[in-house]
């Protein structure tokens, strides 16, 4: 066998190699995510093209004590400038009745609303979504809590995992608002969040 030949299929045995490696490597990082990770990919897998919802708590705080009330930002962007508008009031409308936060302590998940409340119904403000991300609560009225949704946490110790579901997202031309229910495409955050709730 020539040197040529030699250092063909020692470069063709080392890009096999390392083809095998990266695969392995991905099959193990897939299978140490949680069930309640991976049907969140697969949600996200369906959200609307383009369309990202990143969610953030108060204080970036991750530690709870039973019984809190995990306060939340939603922060909306858009890849296409004005593909996309989001329906913005906090007022128990068919699109804020709709939101919900699904809650995992490793074994089992729950479905939490999280709609505002004392609000009157039926009042609708669409806006147009681009990069720069758009906040919900969308306005602040004077009242510090004003600025967060949130969800009441379970009184049991532990470390939870947590995402949101939202029906705000129409297209800019009003397509995707079910005249049913009038409410958008369900959109999953992006983003999974780890919590702790001390004991």
């Amino acid at each position: 066998m020539t040197a040529a030949r030699q250092a063909a299929l020692g470069l063709l045995l080392r890009c096999f190699l390392v083809s095998f490696m990266v695969g392995f490597l991905a099959a193990m990082l897939a299978c140490s995510k949680t069930q309640f990770e991976r049907e969140h990919d697969a949600a996200v897998n369906d959200n609307p093209w383009g369309v990202e919802l990143q969610i953030k708590t108060a204080g970036d705080t991750r530690k709870f004590h039973r019984g809190d009330t995990l306060r939340f930002q939603e922060f909306y962007t858009a890849k296409s400038a004005r593909m996309w508008q989001l329906e913005v009031l906090e007022a128990s409308n068919a699109a804020d009745i709709a939101n919900l936060a699904y809650l995992s302590d490793g074994s089992a998940t729950r479905k939490l609303s999280y709609a505002a409340e004392n609000a009157s119904c039926c009042k609708w403000r669409y806006v147009t979504l681009n990069t720069d991300p758009v906040r919900l609560p969308y306005r602040f009225d004077g009242d510090p809590d004003g600025w967060f949704r949130s969800v009441r946490l379970p009184e049991q110790p532990g470390k939870y995992q947590l995402y949101v579901e939202t029906h705000r997202l129409l297209m800019r031309k009003g397509d995707g608002l079910d005249p049913a229910t009038h409410t958008g495409y369900p959109l999953i955050s992006n983003d999974v969040l780890t919590i702790e709730i001390l004991p």
